[in-house]
């Protein structure tokens, strides 16, 4: 039912529950493992992509939800040598593994 409430709470564009999030990350896997990864450290996003050893279309759907459920932020660094988006877990994120 949770999952049910968080995928009408998407397609509504509302702000999504944490028990509607905490639902998703428990019925996905591939998220769970996402969040696990960050939590260890922030990372570059191709450095998150190689570890999930997925694809990056199914990585950057991945990376959407995360990011719209607000359980992680990216972060854009610029160095020398360019720019590098770096993904973080949020407090949220991180309360649910």
């Amino acid at each position: 039912d949770d999952v049910k409430a968080f995928t009408r709470e998407m397609k509504e564009n509302r702000k999504v529950s944490p028990s509607a999030a905490n639902a998703y990350v428990e019925s996905n896997s591939e998220a769970a493992r996402f969040l696990a990864i960050l939590q260890k450290k922030p990372q570059p996003t191709t450095a998150v992509y190689k570890q999930m050893k997925m694809s990056t279309r199914q990585c950057d759907a991945l990376k959407r939800e995360l990011l719209d459920l607000g359980l992680i932020e990216a972060i854009e660094e610029r160095s020398t040598k360019g720019k590098t988006k770096v993904l973080k877990t949020t407090r949220e994120g991180a309360s649910l593994s």
